[in-house]
Formats: structure tokens, C-alpha cells, sequence
């Protein structure tokens, strides 16, 4: 009796191993496909590996103190909010992972955008891996068509641009990545009940979390697989998702740790999310459903597309409004269907409700959050509507909707020849349109100067483009530099008259009017009085406002400095006077700020308080970040120690 046991139990062992291993193999013959998403991936954002730093790469990267310490700032990184580094702005954002990952390549590489390109697009191309090996593997009752085309949509869609052509969309493509991967491995859990791979499983969908705060929207999306696409029980279920549900509170506990309280008191400007100007929670909704409108209609027609759609390029509007209406009705109706529907079209509901669910915190319908429009918002809802159009190409060609157990390239392809030929079309269009679209993602000029006619009522963003044209001016010369200087101050113009309270724009044209006097000796003083009027205008509607308290300092230095040269001692008193209040205020505001804190230990210096002053420019080089910076001070630093 005891012989026949154990020849049964060795009979079931072998069996099981028999089946794990024909399993593995079952997914391992469909490596060419996922290659061919992978390779889809890599080569559309090749041409992104020369383009410098763009738009928000600069506040966590370029112009991010901690992120240059290297491998230094890992631990700050952890501890402090997104952007901790660069201003001093109070974060609402908790997501390290990313931040950490710059942080170890500019240890490696130092200011080499090249680098970091290169890693966004890696991880983006192996995201197409484990995307298509998970949907393989949740999927697995599907033809394999179905899974295939859905990575292949989702790899060529326009839309990823922003996320994988600007270095600082890491987030979102480690957060798309390591839930993939966490899916995938309860999946081999549930397959094997090796608790390893749930520990896995947890592991990654908590870096995942880390990556971006939005993963949390898995926890919803789980669960929900399970049921569709497993037979595994309402109990284990809740049981397996309370695991991904503690994770997520254990995220958000660290993260009201980190930022302190209020911690989701976004409240952003108007400037950021044009909702914030509404009168009402109507007139907020009306708006948020119109702005979802325009999104549908990008994931079908990705043209054209822009990096911001800020104030007051989507206006407020009302659901008097033909467009919110509609798209209240047609998103309100995809979600009821898709719940009546959910036993019957388990394909269709599936990816209706991940859309829905994977855009709820980021959609401004639940609540506000810090900008209103933004393409990489649908870098994961993006599966949602590739799997739905797969699905509908699958059913519209009547392709066998079960997955055959034998497989072969070459057979694959004969057998979906049609679909895969349709499949090519689109796929094809949207590789024009992603590559021709990386291109102005090159630098910040080339990108505000391509999307400012696309968004020429977004004040955000005719501001930046006004940054970037004052730049290229300081670098030519004569009447090509006085044209591009000309445009720059009507573009901050254009920003102040979208926006009345844009206190930057101010500061930029107060800037624009100082250097236009240090050239027009003739109007001089009008000029640096009107620079005083737009610094103060900025002031007044930001009064923390460092850099325009720095710049009106430096006019009150100059002043002081021609007056004293004029023999007019009073009047040079009270201007040095002012210049130390000011800067006085900008260090304030702004304890970091290298040129204030030398500016200040300057003023010092003239009144011979040598031992403020070295205070000051010791401070300085504490933060100074550049070799010229650390040069001068140590100079002024030597003088004030000599007591000159």
C-alpha cells in the first residue's frame, strides 16, 4: 500500500513538473513577439539619445543640488519630497525612486543627458517585454494576437512622448514597469503557490508605488484581473489584495512622514490647473469632463500634441457646454457597460474599467491636482484603449479567439495576415508621428518654440518660451540679438496679459528692462525704474519671491555706487540700505541662493563688517555649485578676511 503511494505521489510530482515546465515553455516559443515589441520600443525613441534637457528635467535634474551631489544625495532623496534641490517650495509630490536613479547617473556621468536618455528609453523598451509576457500570461485562455497587438499599440502610441523623450517621465515608465512585473508574478504564484513569487509580487508593486504615486490605482486593477481572467476564489482574492492594499497605506504613511501634514493639500496655481479658477464645483467638473473629451480624442488621433494646454488655453466652461456633455454621457455610459457587461464581454469591460481606473486619481474628476492637461497623465491608461482595439480587430476579422497550443512564427503570422497587416498601418502612423515628434522634445527652446503657436493661449507656457528666447539672445549679437531680446519681452507680455497675476513674467520683464539699461545709457534711469516697477509687480503677487528680490538688490547696489561716485553720500546710503534689505529677503526666502548670499556679504564688505560678510560668502561656497561661483567667492572671501 505504502509502495503504491509513493508511486503515485512521484507519479503527481512528475506530473506537475511536467506541467510547469510545458507552461514555461508555452510562453518562452512567443519570445520573437515579445522581442519585436521590445525592439519597436527601443528604435522609435533612438533618435531621443543626442537631445539635452528639456521642461521639468532641469528642476529634478540639471538645476537639483542634491540630485549633483551624486551618489551622496540618495539618502536626501528618500527622505525629502520630488523636488527637494531646487527652489524652496513647500512638495506635494513623494516619489524617490526616479530622483534616486538620476542621482546615481549623474554620479557615473556627470551632466550627461546622452546617459540618462539612453537608460529612459532601455527601461521603456523592457517595459514592451514584461508588458506583453504579463498580458500573455493573464491572458492565457486569448489568442496570442491579442496580447501582441496590444504591447505593439501601446509601444508606437504618440502620447508616450513626453514620458520617454523627457528624462523626468522616469516616473512614469519604472511605475508602468514594476507593476507589470508584480502582475506577472502573482500570476506564477497562482500558478506554482510558491510563496516566493507573491513576496515578489509585493516587492515590486511597492517600487512601482515608489516610482509613481498613481500605482496605488492597481490595488482596484488586481483584484479585478483575478476575477476576470482566474478562477481563484472571492476570499483568496480579497486575501492576496490586502497585501497590495498595505502596501499602499504603508506608501502613503512614509509619505505623510516625509512631506509633513496637509500632504495632499495640493492646491496648485490657476496657472498649473486652470479648475482652480472656476466658480464652483460644477463649473470644475464641466471643465474636467471637457478636458477628458480632448484626451479621447488623442488616443485615436494624436494630433497635434503639446507639453502644456494650461491657463487659459482650455478655458472654464459649464456643462452647458456641448463637449462636457458629451463626454460625461460617453464616459459615464463606457463605465456602466462595462460593469453590466463584465461576465459577458470580459475583454471589452477589462479594459474600459482599467482606463477609468487607472485615470481616476489623475483625471481631476475625483479631486484637483496639480495641472489640469497633461499627456503623460495616459501613459498607463494607454493599455486600457490598446487592449480595446485589439480586441475589436480581433472580433471584427473573426480570428479565433482562443489561443492555439501550437505555435510558430511563420504560422502566426499566415494565419493573421489581415489583422496583422491593419495592425502594421497604425502601427506605422503612430511610429511617424512618435519619431517626428521626439524631435521637439530636443531641448526646452525647440520644444516652447514648436508648442507655442500649438498652445498660443497658455501663459505657462509663452512664459517659458520667453525664458528660452532671452537665452538664445544673450548668445548673438547686434540686430539679431536686439530682435530675439524684442520678441522675448513680447512673449512675457503675452504671458501677463493671459494671466494679470503672473508674478514671473513680471520679474522676466523687470530682468528685460535692467539689461536693456545697462546697454541705453541715454534712458537709463527710466529703464531701471521700470525694472524696480515690474520687480515689485512680481512681488506682489509672490512675495517669497528670492530671485526678484536678488535682482532689485543689485539696481539698489548700482544706484548706491553712482551716487557715491557723484559725491552724493546720503543718497548712496540709502540705496546700499535698500540693496541689504532686499537681499536680506531673497536669502530669506531662499537660504541656498549662491548669487544673494555673495551679493549680501558684498554690502557688508563696503560697510567693513568684515565678519558678516565672510559669514555670508562662507555660506555661499557651503552651496556653491559651479566652479565660477566657488572661484569669486573664495576671492571676495580672501579680500573680507584681509579686511579689504
Amino acid at each position: 500500500m505504502a509502495k503504491k503511494k509513493n508511486k503515485n505521489l512521484k507519479k503527481s510530482t512528475q506530473s506537475k513538473a511536467k506541467s510547469t515546465s510545458s507552461s514555461k515553455s508555452s510562453l518562452s516559443k512567443y519570445l520573437p513577439l515579445a522581442l519585436i515589441a521590445t525592439v519597436i520600443g527601443f528604435l522609435l525613441y533612438a533618435n531621443t539619445f543626442q537631445h539635452e534637457w528639456a521642461l521639468d528635467d532641469f528642476s529634478v535634474i540639471k538645476e537639483n543640488w542634491v540630485t549633483q551631489q551624486g551618489f551622496g544625495g540618495i539618502g536626501t532623496h528618500l527622505t525629502h519630497s520630488y523636488r527637494h534641490g531646487y527652489g524652496t517650495g513647500f512638495g506635494t509630490l513623494y516619489r524617490p525612486l526616479s530622483p534616486v536613479m538620476f542621482a546615481m547617473e549623474w554620479g557615473m556621468f556627470p551632466d550627461n543627458p546622452s546617459f540618462m536618455h539612453f537608460v529612459n528609453v532601455l527601461f521603456y523598451a523592457l517595459t514592451g517585454f514584461v508588458m506583453f509576457f504579463t498580458l500573455a500570461r493573464v491572458l492565457k485562455n486569448y489568442n496570442i494576437f491579442l496580447p501582441f497587438a496590444a504591447t505593439v499599440l501601446f509601444m508606437a502610441h504618440p502620447l508616450h512622448t513626453e514620458s520617454v523623450a523627457n528624462i523626468k517621465g522616469r516616473d512614469d515608465i519604472m511605475g508602468l514597469f514594476f507593476v507589470l512585473l508584480a502582475i506577472y508574478w502573482l500570476w506564477e504564484y497562482l500558478r506554482k503557490a510558491d510563496v516566493k513569487w507573491f513576496a515578489l509580487s509585493l516587492i515590486s508593486f511597492f517600487l512601482g508605488v515608489l516610482s509613481k504615486e498613481s500605482s496605488v490605482t492597481f490595488v482596484a486593477v488586481i483584484p479585478l484581473m483575478m476575477y476576470l481572467f482566474t478562477k481563484t476564489d472571492i476570499a483568496k482574492i480579497g486575501k492576496l489584495t490586502s497585501g497590495y492594499l498595505i502596501l499602499s497605506l504603508l506608501f502613503i504613511f512614509i509619505r505623510a512622514q516625509v512631506l509633513g501634514g496637509g500632504t495632499f493639500d495640493i492646491d496648485p496655481s490657476p496657472l498649473d490647473n486652470v479648475l482652480e479658477s472656476a466658480n464652483g464645483f460644477m463649473e470644475q467638473k464641466a471643465t474636467a469632463f471637457s478636458i477628458l473629451g480632448t484626451y479621447s480624442k488623442l488616443l485615436f488621433l494624436p494630433h497635434p500634441l503639446v507639453c502644456d494646454a494650461g491657463y487659459n488655453q482650455m478655458p472654464i466652461t459649464t456643462f452647458a457646454d456641448w463637449r462636457a456633455i458629451l463626454s460625461l454621457v460617453v464616459h459615464g455610459g463606457l463605465g456602466i457597460f462595462a460593469l453590466l457587461n463584465l461576465s459577458k464581454r470580459k475583454i471589452l469591460s477589462f479594459s474600459i474599467l482599467f482606463y477609468i481606473l487607472t485615470f481616476s486619481i489623475t483625471s481631476n474628476i475625483v479631486f484637483n491636482i496639480g495641472t489640469a492637461y497633461a499627456e503623460r497623465l495616459l501613459y498607463v491608461p494607454v493599455l486600457g484603449f490598446a487592449l480595446a482595439v485589439s480586441y475589436g480587430l480581433l472580433k471584427l476579422l473573426k480570428l479565433e479567439e482562443g489561443r492555439d497550443s501550437k505555435f510558430s512564427l511563420s504560422s502566426f503570422f499566415n494565419k493573421n495576415k489581415i489583422a496583422i497587416a491593419l495592425l502594421a498601418i497604425v502601427t506605422v502612423a503612430f511610429s511617424f508621428k512618435t519619431i517626428d515628434r521626439n524631435g521637439a522634445w530636443k531641448d526646452s527652446f525647440t520644444l516652447y518654440d514648436t508648442d507655442a503657436t500649438t498652445s498660443p493661449e497658455c501663459a505657462k507656457l509663452q512664459y517659458h518660451y520667453g525664458l528660452e528666447l532671452s537665452k538664445r539672445g544673450q548668445e548673438l549679437q547686434g540686430e539679431e540679438q536686439g530682435a530675439m531680446m524684442n520678441k522675448a519681452r513680447e512673449t512675457f507680455e503675452k504671458a501677463v496679459a493671459i494671466y494679470p497675476k503672473y508674478h514671473d513674467a513680471y520679474s522676466q520683464l523687470g530682468l528685460w528692462h535692467y539689461r536693456l539699461s545697462a546697454t541705453n545709457s541715454a534712458q537709463r534711469v527710466e529703464l531701471r525704474e521700470k525694472a524696480i516697477e515690474y520687480y515689485n509687480k512680481g512681488i506682489e503677487y509672490k512675495p517669497n519671491n528670492a530671485r526678484a528680490y536678488n535682482n532689485l538688490g543689485i539696481i539698489y547696489f548700482e544706484k548706491g555706487n553712482e551716487a557715491q561716485a557723484q559725491g552724493n553720500a546720503a543718497v548712496a546710503k540709502a540705496n546700499l540700505d535698500k540693496a541689504k534689505e532686499v537681499y536680506e529677503k531673497a536669502v530669506k526666502y531662499n537660504p541656498r541662493y549662491v548669487d544673494a548670499l555673495r551679493n549680501l556679504g558684498v554690502v557688508y564688505a563696503l560697510r567693513k563688517q568684515f565678519p558678516q560678510a565672510i559669514n555670508y560668502f562662507e555660506k555661499g561656497l557651503q552651496y556653491a555649485t559651479t566652479k565660477e561661483q566657488k572661484d569669486v567667492l573664495n576671492q571676495y572671501l580672501n579680500s573680507a578676511r584681509q579686511g579689504k
